[in-house]
């Protein structure tokens, strides 16, 4: 092998890693805007996610834990059918169940 002999480098690879990084760090600034300014869903007392830390949470409960907002549609009264909209991986099918299971044990 010879010392002098050209390196080569996967230039599409090379440039996609370089992306990668600059929006990684274009999205810790975001964040750190969001959190900043109190705006969004920013849990204020990171990482105990609102009295629960997350990291010591038993697993037993974790397969029933609700985010806040999400409990409080839950419980909440209707007056009729309801519709909960949002992206995909936002919770709507847990919420969907466990408003049944809720509905299923609250007397009317």
């Amino acid at each position: 092998m010879n010392a002098n002999a050209p390196v080569k480098i996967n230039r599409p690879l090379h440039w996609f890693a370089v992306a990668t990084a600059i929006a990684t760090f274009l999205l810790l600034g975001a964040g750190g805007l969001v959190t900043s300014h109190e705006a969004g869903m920013s849990v204020p007392d990171w990482p105990n996610s609102y009295g629960y830390n997350m990291f010591l949470f038993p697993w037993d409960q974790w397969v029933i834990f609700l985010h806040p907002t999400q409990r409080s549609v839950v419980e909440r009264s209707f007056n009729g059918p309801a519709r909960v909209t949002g992206s995909a991986g936002t919770g709507k099918s847990v919420v969907a169940l466990h408003r049944a299971a809720w509905r299923a044990t609250t007397p009317d």
